[in-house]
């Protein structure tokens, strides 16, 4: 028994350093999966059984959602950085602050957001619009099941 013990224990640490190296292989490729617009649109048709079509018009929108997330992020680059510059300061000035909270980047954001989920939803069937809003919900909230 004294002897069979380290053998054991050592297969069984084997096999825990298989499963954890798996486990890490599949998540860098979802990630990578998840980093281009065809991934994620590909992820996304496979997630609410669309059909060709709408796998690319889906697609086509993925795309557009893109070019427009990284136009936005361009133009509010210089309120992030005042918003970094600011709170980095021993006294940050609270109107600096306050425009970062209330300015107009949130609300553009929100509208895009807006109107790619009017996209996406005239993109799907009625059965699927739930299902689309349940997915997207629990990424963001991580709502409980």
């Amino acid at each position: 028994m004294k002897k069979t013990l380290p053998w054991v224990l050592l297969a069984v640490s084997f096999a825990f350093n298989i499963f954890f190296l798996v486990g890490m292989i599949r998540a860098q490729r979802h990630h990578a999966l998840v980093m281009t617009p065809e991934g994620r649109a590909r992820l996304l048709a496979q997630k609410l059984g669309m059909d060709a079509d709408q796998s690319a018009r889906c697609l086509a929108l993925e795309k557009e959602i893109s070019a427009e997330r990284d136009a936005l992020s361009e133009k509010t680059r210089p309120q992030y950085e005042a918003f970094w510059a600011e709170i980095v300061k021993d006294h940050p000035d609270e109107a600096t602050l306050e425009e970062f909270v209330q300015g107009a980047s949130g609300a553009d954001r929100r509208r895009c957001l807006v109107r790619h989920m009017r996209g996406l939803m005239q993109i799907l069937r009625p059965e699927q619009r739930q299902q689309a809003a349940d997915f997207f919900k629990g990424l963001r909230y991580r709502v409980p099941r």
